[in-house]
């Protein structure tokens, strides 16, 4: 509707933003996830949002009825920093806007809109959707073009023309309407109505201009605002490095939770210790893991943390020593098997370097005063 403020939301699986990479090659495949949500009414600022993965780009379009009132800050939808990538005020007395965040925790999130001025008597509004890609956290994502456009009465309702600079990109654009909004039929593009009759609509594979129409009733003056976004899929994402451990020790018989630091874990799908894999794993942050230890012998070993990137390389900041508990034993076997070593019982016994004899005694038994009869010839 004319009289309105809606922000529209696509939201994207990304690595960056910024200018288009240079050198960037073989675009990802892009894909629509859900269906587009929304609301609108006076002072409506904020909306809930679910984004399904981490590492996607929410893109955030803003119109405002209101001379003079812009958004001044975006937060929330699972997004550390919001980013205004374009702004343009030439219909009819909106501001129209364009926003871009990188999501950083999924789930279930509010998306919350500030302005510049009061909005208590303000139509506001929101709606969101969500897309990926298909090389996922490795995708490094850049705003190509955006524009905003405005146009005569008309039932014809026309989204701004975008010429991409790349093949493969995703066309996503919002068109604010004087009367009942209806979704339009240029080729490859999918369209939605907003909660107050506005269009919403994109292409995931653009390749060459592109400027989709749709229609409303009756007929009256409509604007619009959109963005060419190029996911690239070679994105230049590191292997994560696992920096330190909190604690950096802890049973033998494992569910220790340890803290893992360091760097480029979004997306982390496995954290070994040793060779074995520790469970209840959760990436916190980009920089921070939490897990449970597995129950290993009494040693040393390297804990390592893999992406779909790679894994982390071995350091001294990584090793996390599993101390030998005290054995237990419920009954002594009637029969048993002997294993002496030449060496003082302080030196075998909780020692990390002696891993297999510790895990023997663990799981059978420990004797401390025990008498054979050996022959003669036999050393020691």
């Amino acid at each position: 509707m004319l009289a309105s403020a809606l922000a529209l939301v696509a939201s994207v699986t990304l690595g960056s933003l910024g200018a288009p990479p240079i050198g960037a090659t073989t675009p990802a495949s892009v894909t629509a996830v859900g269906t587009l949500v929304s609301q609108a009414g006076n002072n409506v600022t904020s909306l809930p949002v679910s984004p399904q993965n981490v590492g996607d780009l929410l893109v955030l379009f803003v119109k405002a009825d209101a001379a003079g009132i812009r958004a001044s800050s975006v937060s929330g939808g699972g997004v550390n920093t919001w980013t205004r990538a374009n702004f343009y005020s030439g219909y009819a007395g909106h501001d129209l806007e364009l926003w871009t965040g990188t999501v950083s925790t999924m789930g279930a999130s509010t998306i919350t809109v500030d302005f510049t001025a009061s909005v208590a008597s303000t139509y506001t509004g929101l709606a969101a959707e969500e897309f990926a890609a298909s090389t996922g956290v490795n995708t490094a994502w850049s705003v190509d073009t955006s524009a905003g456009n405005s146009n005569a009465s008309s039932t014809a309702v026309t989204f701004p023309q975008l010429i991409p600079s790349a093949t493969g990109e995703l066309y996503v654009g919002y068109a604010v309407v004087a009367g009942t909004g209806s979704v339009g039929a240029t080729s490859g593009f999918t369209y939605a109505t907003t909660s107050d009759d506005d269009v919403a609509a994109y292409d995931v594979n653009v390749s060459s201009a592109e400027q989709p129409t749709a229609t409303q009733s009756p007929a009256g003056v409509s604007g619009g605002m959109a963005a060419l976004i190029l996911a690239d899929g070679t994105g230049g994402a590191s292997a994560p490095t696992v920096l330190s451990l909190n604690p950096s020790s802890g049973s033998t018989s494992g569910a220790t939770s340890v803290n893992v630091t360091g760097t480029n874990f979004t997306g982390a799908t496995v954290v070994n210790f040793g060779s074995t894999p520790g469970t209840n794993l959760v990436v916190n942050s980009a920089t921070s893991i939490t897990v449970t230890s597995p129950a290993e012998p009494a040693w040393t070993t390297d804990v390592t943390v893999t992406t779909s990137v790679g894994t982390s390389i071995t350091n001294l900041g990584d090793e996390f020593t599993f101390a030998a508990a005290a054995p237990t034993v419920a009954t002594v076997p009637h029969v048993m098997e002997i294993m002496m070593e030449n060496e003082a019982y302080s030196d075998l016994i909780g020692d990390a370097l002696a891993p297999n004899i510790n895990k023997l005694t663990q799981t059978y038994a420990l004797t401390t005063q025990s008498y054979a009869i050996g022959h003669p010839s036999l050393p020691n």
